[in-house]
């Protein structure tokens, strides 16, 4: 008996749009994914299956690789769009920038592809390949193109084979290869906070295990894999404190050694000393607290020192010069960057003496550090938040004419009309962060919450975070799930990664082409809280980027 395909609905969707276990067929559906891509890139696209009146299972869904007509192949993986709970709408934000209703599901986790026949991990529990009656289905596509593959047409398709039926449904899949090429090496600066507690609470393993070791690798390579280039090192858990047969503090770099040595093994580039300072309360009084390791009865124990003590400033005169040297001897100094105190509002004069100390004790040092605008006197790469950094665009770019590096970075906020990567806020908009970037010069991005979500199964709610600090923003705390051997990638995360190739291409261009790069960024960007939206201007857009970049890399080779 053949499946009643009147009851059967499938249709090609934007990768930028959500869908909802709501969402219906629009009035002209698409059968036909049509991917553009720079060589070197990696695309997204997304197809949605829905039935009416009737469940049905699917089987399994088998990839044909895109060819050329001379017979070359694109590979593309396959993942199923899971859902998370978003519990109420992110607050501040204009309602123009949400998508959906909150409390609500909301798409965002990407799992594996299983046939029927196998028994997923308890890690993925929306594994199942089945299609409920009027509940769409969204198939995620990657495909990744070689940085060689030769320019033209590659055609393939996605074959879903339903269960009990036989039926298998077929969808062609067109990707254009441009001839403009994305360089291998990153030029855009990326640190997403990366927490060792959340690898070994989610996944449920002891620390420094080798089962905990593997899947820090796993973390490692995906985070290389999504154009991070910065891996913040957790300098307090990784060294293991001790105390000497003298009775003094000793350090064993171990660990700390293990950890460097696997995040540049899979590729992370540069390194990023977690902070010296965190904050501290007292009477209510917003503080800066110096960490620090002291012997007290025979032991080593934490302690926090106000900034601008002597005991604060003994410790940094005895821990800096050790933690340069060490990375001296093992070749990793001129990788460093040094985080003195996040966000340091209305604790500056702390902050200035502990950034002081850190150009006294260990001058090879350079400082990096999220701040709300111009707040201290100096830092070697300053990261305002992006309302601030278009607040005081000249006095930045002014910091970068001196030879300073400028980054910028979200998290809870800005709200109002700004990008951002809350879970229900539109697709498009952590994507055209790096647009924003693009324009107006900015070359870095950091962002607190790679992997902080507080629960160890992919439909947590992502508005709490470990340690439980109160609710944040949906989504903020993570773009990453945990997965039975390492991270399930989100929807945001591969927003961010396209975003981040977009604005390779884009500074590729106004490298050879400044006013053609910025005609085109600014067809998106009109400031730094206004954008267009619209997925098909968006589209328009990038593919005018393509084919501009394609001419000037074509026109450079000629000359060469």
């Amino acid at each position: 008996m053949p499946f009643p395909r009147a009851q059967l609905q499938l249709w090609v969707a934007d990768p930028l749009e959500k869908i909802f276990r709501t969402s219906a067929p629009p009035a002209k559906p698409s059968k036909h994914v049509r991917l553009d891509a720079a060589r070197g890139e990696v695309v997204s696209g997304q197809l949605v299956l829905r039935t009416e009146g009737v469940n049905a299972g699917i089987d399994r869904v088998e990839i044909v690789p895109p060819r050329s007509e001379a017979g070359a192949a694109i590979p593309i993986e396959q993942r199923w769009v899971g859902y998370t709970y978003v519990p109420q709408p992110a607050w501040g934000v204009d309602p123009e920038r949400l998508e959906g209703e909150a409390p609500g599901l909301y798409p965002d986790p990407l799992y594996p592809v299983y046939e029927t026949h196998t028994h997923p991990h308890h890690y993925n529990p929306d594994h199942s390949a089945a299609l409920f009656d009027g509940r769409p289905r969204a198939l995620w596509l990657t495909a990744r193109v070689p940085g060689d593959a030769p320019p033209g047409a590659y055609r393939g398709a996605v074959k879903i084979t339903l269960a009990y039926w036989g039926d298998v449904l077929t969808v062609p899949v067109t990707l254009t290869v441009h001839a403009a090429t994305l360089p291998a090496e990153p030029t855009c600066g990326v640190e997403n906070w990366f927490v060792l507690a959340s690898v070994a609470r989610q996944h449920e393993v002891a620390w420094w295990s080798e089962a905990f070791w593997r899947l820090v690798d796993a973390y490692f390579r995906n985070m290389a894999d999504h154009r991070q280039t910065h891996i913040v090192v957790p300098m307090y858990e990784l060294i293991e404190w001790r105390v000497d047969a003298a009775g003094a503090l000793a350090l064993d770099w171990t660990r700390f050694d293990r950890y460097v040595e696997a995040a540049l093994r899979a590729g992370l580039r540069q390194l990023s000393g977690n902070h010296l300072a965190t904050y501290t309360y007292d009477n209510k009084r917003f503080k800066a607290g110096v960490h620090t390791f002291q012997v007290e009865g025979g032991r080593a124990r934490y302690r926090l020192f106000e900034g601008r003590t002597r005991r604060a400033r003994a410790w940094l005169a005895w821990f800096l010069p050790r933690l340069q040297a060490h990375l001296r001897e093992q070749g990793w100094l001129d990788r460093w960057w040094q985080h003195v105190r996040d966000e340091p509002l209305g604790v500056e004069k702390d902050y200035e003496a502990i950034r002081r100390a850190v150009k006294r004790y260990a001058p090879a040092f350079r400082t990096i550090d999220a701040l709300h605008g111009p707040i201290v006197r100096a830092c070697d790469c300053w990261v305002p938040q992006l309302d601030a950094w278009g607040q005081h665009l000249d006095y930045f770019r002014a910091r970068q004419q001196a030879g300073d590096r400028v980054w910028t970075y979200v998290c809870c906020g800005p709200t109002g009309r700004y990008a951002n990567r809350f879970i229900d806020q539109r697709s498009i908009l952590p994507r055209l962060l790096f647009w924003i970037m693009a324009r107006y010069g900015a070359t870095g991005y950091l962002h607190w919450g790679y992997n902080w979500a507080d629960g160890p199964v992919p439909e947590m709610d992502t508005t709490g975070f470990l340690p439980a600090q109160g609710p944040v923003q949906s989504g903020d705390v993570c773009v990453v799930y945990p997965g039975p051997h390492g991270p399930h990638d989100s929807i945001r995360w591969e927003m961010q990664r396209e975003g981040l190739q977009d604005y390779e291409l884009l500074r590729l261009l106004a490298a050879e082409d400044p006013k053609k790069a910025e005609t085109i960024a600014a067809r998106l960007v009109k400031g730094f809280d206004g954008y267009i939206t619209d997925t098909a201007a968006f589209r328009a857009a990038r593919r005018a980027l393509l084919r501009a970049v394609s001419r000037a890399q074509t026109r450079e080779a000629v000359e060469v």
